[in-house]
């Protein structure tokens, strides 16, 4: 809403494939499996909502519940206590999820609050997965996508509600980024 884009929520029920098709983007919020334990099962029409043109993007979810029934095969999550604000990222600037339409730069990573990210982030192929953010030493992706028919699927294991809620322009200007890849 802070970005002026027109937002809806859209309910787990019958009505989930019908309100998809008239979406551009579809976020699912940070620890929503944990907290809607239906949503695996609706996994079918979030595949289909991506590679139909839209974009998935997943924002960090628990561990223990993503890799017992994950929305997306091939990531595994192990929870990190290592990525605190300091921990030194290893960044794609040539990717378009970093690059359009807002290039983010350095400056965008100074200045986050408690920690970069959740979990140590692994994937079974890494030429499945484009990772246009990792972490320095362990190269542990933050920001992976792949594309899925005519759309994509991008996974955030990022700390960005922390940054969201403290106003941090670097984070705005990557959600900004995420909307429109």
């Amino acid at each position: 809403r802070r970005l002026g884009l027109q937002t809806r929520t859209i309910g787990l029920d019958t009505t989930l494939a019908a309100s998809l098709h008239s979406l551009d983007v579809v976020i699912v919020g940070r620890r929503a499996p944990s907290l809607r334990g239906n949503l695996i099962s609706h996994r079918p029409e979030l595949e289909r909502f991506a590679s139909g043109g839209g974009h998935l993007i997943i924002l960090a979810q628990d561990a223990v519940v993503w890799n017992e029934k994950p929305l997306v095969d091939g990531i595994r999550l192990a929870p990190s206590f290592s990525l605190d604000v300091d921990a030194p990222l290893d960044v794609d600037t040539t990717h378009a999820l970093l690059s359009r339409p807002n290039r983010i730069t350095s400056e965008d990573w100074d200045g986050w609050l408690y920690r970069r990210g959740y979990h140590t982030v692994s994937i079974n192929d890494p030429n499945e997965f484009s990772v246009p953010v990792s972490t320095g030493k362990m190269r542990s992706p933050l920001v992976l996508s792949r594309s899925v028919g005519k759309g994509n699927i991008t996974y955030v294991d990022l700390a960005l509600s922390p940054q969201w809620m403290n106003i941090h322009p670097g984070a705005f200007r990557l959600l900004a980024n995420l909307l429109s890849y």
